[in-house]
């Protein structure tokens, strides 16, 4: 019994823990690791956010820039089918020509181009008269009228118009103008009904003419979209406006802050842009061959250290809000208004 004794006395007398200096270096240690673990998770969530938010803006900004780049250069399309026998230009588009039909009932239509005229918003962006989508105060809006239209099956004797399955016709209204035209001629015709379900378009009996078209042709109308910027309805943390891009009153691309137009204008008419300017009183639309837009696209929420200085329209600027701001550019030519 005495020897057991001994030896069990031994084995608790060899354990050991550690003293409390060891502890605190441990713990010491361990807080600097942990420190620079969540340093550098910092460092990278900041970086990751201030990336993302980058490629957000530059998104916007190019969605926004194509959008327009393919309204403007659809800018006059008429389809194949030549200008000269059913329509003229006018100071501001195209327009079907007196002798076409008794009386001219289309005299006023625009098919297409053209207004592609601009305006000053007049807008307020904050306040009980802030209207979401209204053009706001200092900012340009710019009007693109186009044809666009659909694909031709066939046109039977009685002249009534089939359309391409998957055609959307739904916005078809009747007594509306329409084009239809292949690459030799075109007729104009006003619509007397459509059947959305059947695919068919029926012009009114006073202008069907003896033509026919087949799958060669379109059918085709008048569009018109305005763009402009305005604010959403929504604001950012800090209480203020966020504003958009919008399309004929639709949001279009969020945080454009704000847009400018200038326009090429060929005053010799030989093809080439003399000079790019602001829209002016008693501009010649009919000689405006190119649009420059610059947009002012900014982010959603402050995420720069500093304040971040920017030069729009000649103007530098520095805001406090520390929004990540870029300026896009882009020119168009209106390729169907060149001379």
């Amino acid at each position: 019994m005495k020897i057991k004794k001994v030896v069990l006395h031994r084995f608790f007398f060899q354990q050991r823990g550690v003293t409390l200096i060891e502890l605190m270096i441990s713990m010491v240690l361990g807080l600097l690791i942990l420190v620079g673990v969540v340093y550098v998770f910092s460092g990278t969530r900041k970086t990751y956010d201030y990336n993302e938010i980058m490629s957000r803006v530059q998104e916007n900004g190019r969605f926004a820039t194509n959008v327009l780049n393919t309204d403007l250069r659809m800018t006059g399309y008429f389809g194949c089918g030549s200008v000269g026998g059913y329509v003229h230009r006018g100071d501001n588009g195209f327009f079907v020509p007196d002798e076409l039909f008794p009386g001219n009932a289309f005299k006023d239509v625009n098919f297409s181009d053209v207004t592609v005229g601009g305006g000053v918003g007049t807008g307020a962006a904050t306040g009980p008269s802030a209207v979401i989508g209204v053009p706001l105060i200092g900012t340009d809006t710019l009007t693109v009228t186009r044809t666009s239209g659909f694909r031709v099956v066939s046109q039977n004797p009685a002249g009534m118009i089939t359309v391409a399955a998957g055609s959307d016709i739904s916005l078809v209204a009747p007594e509306s103008i329409m084009v239809i035209s292949n690459c030799k001629t075109a007729n104009v015709f006003k619509v007397a009904t459509r059947d959305v379900i059947g695919l068919t378009i029926t012009p009114d009996a006073s202008t069907i003419t003896t033509d026919r078209f087949g799958p060669e042709a379109n059918v085709m109308t008048s569009t018109r979209n305005q763009y402009s910027v305005g604010i959403t309805g929504r604001n950012d943390r800090s209480g203020v406006p966020v504003r958009a891009l919008f399309r004929s009153g639709v949001e279009l691309v969020e945080g454009v802050e704000d847009m400018r137009i200038s326009y090429g204008v060929d005053n010799d008419l030989d093809g080439n842009v003399d000079a790019y300017q602001a829209m002016t009183a008693g501009m010649a639309w009919d000689k405006v061959i190119a649009i420059r837009v610059d947009l002012l696209v900014a982010s959603e929420e402050g995420v720069l250290t500093q304040a971040q200085p920017y030069t729009y329209a000649g103007v530098t600027s520095t805001p406090s809000d520390r929004k990540m701001r870029q300026v896009f550019s882009t020119t168009v030519a209106l390729r169907n208004r060149i001379h």
